[in-house]
């Protein structure tokens, strides 16, 4: 497919729209699509960073007069042009594409509509802000966010919401698998100091400032800063006059390597949040723009993230380090829980499965669904072919689906279906149990409603984008001829009668 993300970063913006796109982009050519980005030069950009990492860029117009907001939340501002005059300087440069993947706080709805009606294509919008859409997917990794946030307006577009879709870099994946538990003594914590690419406030050197000050820590710190943050030097000279314990890099790939190399994180809760979450790491967030607020107030309810104003730095921050140093478990596990890190591969298998004319995704199930994941159970077209034929009681099955929900192991997935003028409904279940041996038990079946429209083989392909790299064993009964042909014609081996097996992707045929 040819995908166009539009996405700006500058220092009004700051480069977190960007760095997340990035994120999704790598993910897609991965897969094979032509990536391209369309954005604004202008100070603070990532152009460069953007083109270094392979991708074609489509610059668009520069402004007679540069813009500035009003105020934090002047998104229009952030555009520095009517909607009409980008959308038109887009489709001026963009002639063809099956995508167009938006994250930008200043595109509304009516450019998300002119760009899909000229070109005949999809249109992805990733947000935070619930806003209105004219889009065929809506993208909002806000932990706690839910789809019917994003459907109550007309144009009732797939929303894929909450963490299980976070843009987390594949290498956080990775990272978590060989955690050890959070250790943090006074004597050798480390202190990760990430405020984000722009930091208008300066919040890096109040930070710095405060563990200076503070006779009470012995600490070794690592500042990441972007050189185009407009007080990068002033944080560089302050760095350099304590180069025994305070370390300053640039930009860095190995983001998921540093920060398992760090006991406690104090950053900006933006998107780096959830790479935090997904790698256990304590932390601590300072909110320096009003749109980081509401995700603040999220991780400081979830357990995720301890909270530290801006102007209450000086006072408060110490008393906070040395309370993660006390206790560095407190936000970890409750972050580990949140998110594992493969929420991109869910976001490119939803995008894929549109191109099948059959709009599923597969989120994580919460408690919210044991009701009718329940009744589920209990139809005759579940039971017929089941392991276990008998259908469990109501306390039976409470008890079983909290177990699954909290297991660290398994995957335990909710199959959602969009159909067109209609609120996105659950269509089924689809687990992956973690065995003694390392590999994952398949278990899937489907609502009798939604039989004949290959919502289970669209499932099976979505695996295989979304856990590629996993033994996957299915057992199915000599008489489940319908289940035998569709886990055959998905690629699993036939090992006996009634077993399968898919061996992981990238060994497919080996």
């Amino acid at each position: 497919m040819k995908i166009v993300f539009r996405t700006d970063a500058s220092l009004l913006i700051g480069s977190g729209h960007v760095m997340r796109c990035l994120v999704l982009a790598n993910a897609l050519r991965e897969r094979g699509h032509a990536i391209r980005f369309a954005t604004r030069p202008q100070s603070g950009d990532l152009i460069s960073r953007i083109k270094a990492q392979g991708f074609d860029i489509v610059p668009m117009e520069q402004p007679e007069e540069w813009v500035y907001p009003e105020s934090e939340t002047d998104y229009r501002a952030w555009l520095q042009v009517e909607w009409q005059q980008d959308a038109r300087d887009f489709l001026t440069k963009v002639t063809e594409a099956d995508w167009v993947i938006i994250d930008h706080y200043g595109i509304n709805a009516e450019w998300e509509g002119a760009v899909r009606d000229a070109l005949g294509c999809r249109v992805m919008a990733i947000d935070d802000l619930v806003r209105e859409h004219i889009a065929d997917i809506v993208l909002d990794q806000t932990l706690g966010r839910c789809a019917a946030e994003y459907q109550g307006n007309s144009n009732l577009p797939f929303a894929l919401t909450g963490t299980d879709f976070a843009l987390v870099h594949p290498s956080f994946a990775e990272a978590r698998a060989g955690l050890k538990p959070p250790e943090c003594a006074a004597n050798k914590c480390r202190i990760l100091v990430s405020m984000g690419g722009v930091d208008q406030p300066n919040a890096t050197l109040k930070v710095l400032q405060t563990l200076a000050r503070s006779e009470q820590l012995s600490v070794t710190v690592t500042v990441l800063i972007n050189p185009q943050a407009p007080h990068y030097h002033e944080v560089l000279a302050f760095c350099r006059q304590f180069p025994r314990w305070i370390t300053q890099l640039d930009f860095a790939e190995n983001m998921a390597e540093i920060m398992c190399d760090h006991d406690i994180a104090i950053g900006a809760p933006g998107t780096t949040s959830w790479e935090r979450a997904c790698v256990g790491l304590p932390s601590i967030v300072v909110p320096i723009a009003d749109n980081q607020r509401q995700t603040a107030t999220v991780l400081a309810k979830y357990c995720i993230a301890k909270i530290v104003e801006l102007d209450d730095i000086e006072s408060d921050l110490i008393p906070v380090v040395k309370e993660l140093i006390a206790s560095p478990d407190s936000n970890s596990s409750a972050g580990l829980i949140v998110c594992d890190g493969l929420g991109v591969r869910r976001v490119v298998a939803a995008i894929e499965c549109q191109e099948s004319q059959v709009s599923l995704c597969l989120r994580k199930a919460n408690s919210h669904d044991c009701k009718q994941v329940f009744d589920w159970q209990l139809l005759p077209q579940t039971r017929r072919f089941a392991l276990n034929p008998t259908p469990p009681s109501w306390e039976e099955h409470t008890k079983w689906m909290q177990a699954k929900l909290v297991s660290p192991d398994d995957y335990f997935y909710i199959i959602e279906k969009h159909i067109t003028g209609e609120a996105q409904r659950g269509c089924g279940v689809v687990r992956l149990d973690r065995k003694p041996d390392g590999h994952y038990l398949i278990s899937i079946f489907v609502d009798p409603g939604f039989y004949g429209q290959s919502v289970a083989s669209q499932t099976l392909k979505m695996l295989d984008t979304i856990h590629p790299d996993i033994v996957i064993d299915a057992t199915v009964l000599s008489g489940n001829e319908a289940s035998q042909k569709l886990f055959t014609k998905a690629g699993y081996n036939r090992l006996s009668a009634e077993f399968f097996q898919r061996q992981p992707v990238s060994r497919r045929g080996n």
